[in-house]
């Protein structure tokens, strides 16, 4: 069976959104990621708080704010991955920001989750 194929999405440099109450760790009117980690694959809270404060000074760096951080708790009832997908939709983020692919991998077999998740949400994927 082939590879799937979708669309391409737009090149960088992305367009943020204003007026939306992008005030965040760092504050300012600046495109907004909203990041997303499985507890599941980190040693602990201490590692979540870590990862956290990393993908904040991340986004911070390359001109974006980190406004929220969903994090799983349970792999097999990915609720937090819905409640990042309504956010999506409803208040809008101009990416979404991973600790490492493998955050995104752990919800189902999908050969290419990434992509995937890009075409369905329109929104771009960031990988720490």
């Amino acid at each position: 069976m082939g590879e799937l194929e979708f669309p391409a999405l737009p090149r960088w440099p992305i367009q943020g959104r204003t007026g939306r109450g992008m005030v965040g760790i760092s504050g300012g009117d600046r495109p907004v990621l909203l990041g997303y980690i499985c507890r599941g694959l980190l040693a602990g809270d201490q590692q979540v708080d870590e990862v956290v404060l990393a993908m904040a000074d991340f986004a911070d760096a390359i001109g974006f704010c980190l406004e929220r951080t969903f994090v799983e708790d349970a792999v097999g009832t990915p609720t937090a991955f819905g409640a990042l997908v309504e956010s999506l939709g409803e208040a809008g983020g101009d990416a979404v920001l991973l600790p490492g692919l493998l955050h995104m991998v752990v919800l189902g077999p999908q050969d290419d989750i990434k992509r995937l998740f890009e075409w369905v949400t329109g929104t771009r994927v960031l990988v720490l």
